[in-house]
C-alpha cells in the first residue's frame, strides 16, 4: 500500500525507531495503526493521513506487545502523534471521540454502560471534526461537525417520549443543510439541502415502501425511485427518468440534451466521454456547461480541477492520461507539470469550491495536497 510505503520512509528517518523495527513492520501482515490515540483503518490513510503533520512515532512489537491484551493479536502497533495533538491540553485529550465508544442499537456505550458526557475529535491538522454532548448513550443538544478549511455544520438532536430521534443541521449562517428522523432506530426520513434551500435528495419510508427522490438546485428532478421492502423485485423508476438513463447508458448525449435540456448530468457525462478520448479541452468546456446549470454541486468543481490536472499530466507524460490509480500515484510524487498561471488560478478556484470533499476520498486528498505543493507553483 502506498501509505505504508510513505510511512516507512518517514520511520526510517525517525530516530525513535530502528531500521530493524521498520523491516519487521513492513514484513508483518498484522499491523495496527493508532493515530492520536485512535485506532484507524485504511480509509484514514487513504483520505486523511498527512505525513507532514506527524510529530512523533513509536512502535510496539514482540515481546512487549504480548503484555497488552488489547494488542496481542497484532504483530506490531504503530503509534503516531500529530503536532496538533501534542499541543492539545490534557483536558481535551481525555475527552473520548465517538470512535472510542461502542455504538450499539443507536446508543453509545463506554465500559459496558451507556455513556454520558462530552465527545470530541479532531483532524490531523487540528481542525475540529466533532464536538457535542451525549446523555445516556444518545447524542443530545447541539453537535458541531467541522471539515477542513473551516466549513462547519451544527446539528441539533431531539427525542420524543419513545426516544425516537430527530435532528436538524444548519450551517454557520443558519441555512438548512439537512434533517433526519428515526423510529425505533430505523431511518424514516433523510433530507439534504442545497445552500439555496432546494432539497438535494430525500429518502423516506412510508409503510412497506422506501421512496428516494433527488433534484438539481434549480428544482429539476433527477431521481424518483420506489423500493418495495416486502418483495424482491426491481424498484420502480419514473418512466421519464428511466428513458433519460437509457439515453445516457447508450451515450445518446445529443438526444438527451434535446429531450432533457436542463439536466447537468448530460454535460458531465459528455465530459467523461471526451476525457477518455483525451479530448481534455472539449471535456472542460462540457464541465463548464454542467457547472453553469448546477453551480451548487461541489463534486463538479472537483471534476473540473481533476480534468485540468490530468490534461497537464498527460502532456508531461503520456503514461498518465487516465484518471486511474497510476495517475494519482504519479500526482502524489509532486511532479512538475509546468501549469500556466491562468490554469493554476482556475484549479485553485475549483478546489476552493469543493473544500468539503478534501477528506472524502484519497484521490481528492492527493489533488488538494498537490495544489499545495511547491511543484504545483513552479
Amino acid at each position: 500500500m502506498l501509505f505504508r510505503f510513505l510511512l516507512f520512509i518517514f520511520l526510517l528517518g525517525n530516530t525513535i525507531i530502528s531500521s530493524a523495527q521498520v523491516a519487521n513492520i513492513s514484513a508483518s501482515s498484522r499491523v495496527l495503526y493508532v493515530v492520536d490515540s485512535l485506532p484507524v483503518t485504511d480509509h484514514f490513510f487513504n483520505s486523511e493521513f498527512i505525513p507532514s503533520e506527524v510529530a512523533s512515532m513509536h512502535v510496539l512489537q514482540a515481546p512487549a506487545i504480548k503484555t497488552y491484551p488489547t494488542y496481542r493479536k497484532y504483530d506490531s502497533v504503530v503509534f503516531l502523534f500529530s503536532r496538533s495533538y501534542m499541543q492539545r491540553p490534557d483536558s481535551l485529550k481525555h475527552i473520548p471521540a465517538l470512535q472510542q465508544l461502542n455504538h450499539i442499537g443507536g446508543r453509545y456505550y463506554r465500559n459496558g454502560q451507556p455513556y454520558t458526557g462530552k465527545a470530541a475529535s479532531f483532524f490531523m491538522d487540528g481542525t475540529l471534526r466533532h464536538s457535542g454532548y451525549i446523555t445516556d448513550g444518545l447524542m443530545t443538544g447541539e453537535h458541531i461537525f467541522g471539515q477542513w478549511g473551516g466549513t462547519t455544520s451544527f446539528t441539533t438532536y431531539t427525542y420524543d417520549k419513545h426516544n425516537n430521534m430527530q435532528n436538524v443541521s444548519v450551517d454557520s449562517a443558519g441555512r438548512m443543510l439537512g434533517r433526519m428522523r428515526k423510529e425505533d432506530n430505523e431511518l424514516m426520513l433523510w433530507e439534504k439541502y442545497f445552500p439555496n434551500g432546494q432539497v438535494m435528495f430525500r429518502t423516506e419510508k412510508k409503510g412497506n415502501k422506501k421512496i428516494h427522490t433527488s433534484y438539481t438546485s434549480s428544482g429539476l428532478m433527477t431521481d424518483s425511485t420506489v423500493y418495495d421492502l416486502r418483495k424482491k423485485k426491481s424498484p420502480y423508476v419514473a418512466p421519464a427518468l428511466e428513458a433519460y438513463r437509457s439515453l445516457i447508458r447508450n451515450k445518446e448525449f445529443q438526444k438527451a440534451l434535446e429531450t432533457y435540456p436542463g439536466l447537468p448530468e448530460t454535460w458531465w457525462r459528455m465530459a467523461l466521454s471526451e476525457t477518455e478520448k483525451l479530448n481534455f479541452s472539449t471535456a472542460l468546456v462540457y464541465l463548464d456547461s454542467s457547472i453553469k446549470l448546477e453551480p451548487l454541486d461541489p463534486i463538479l468543481f472537483m471534476m473540473r480541477a481533476e480534468t485540468r490536472l490530468l490534461q497537464y499530466t498527460c502532456k508531461s507524460d503520456t503514461s498518465y492520461c487516465k484518471a486511474d490509480k497510476k495517475f494519482y500515484e504519479f500526482l502524489n510524487t509532486a511532479p512538475k507539470l509546468h501549469i500556466s498561471m491562468e490554469d493554476r488560478k482556475k484549479i485553485l478556484a475549483d478546489l476552493d469550491g469543493c473544500r468539503e470533499y478534501r477528506y472524502v476520498h484519497r484521490n481528492h486528498m492527493i489533488i488538494f495536497r498537490y495544489a499545495e505543493s511547491a511543484a504545483f507553483r513552479e
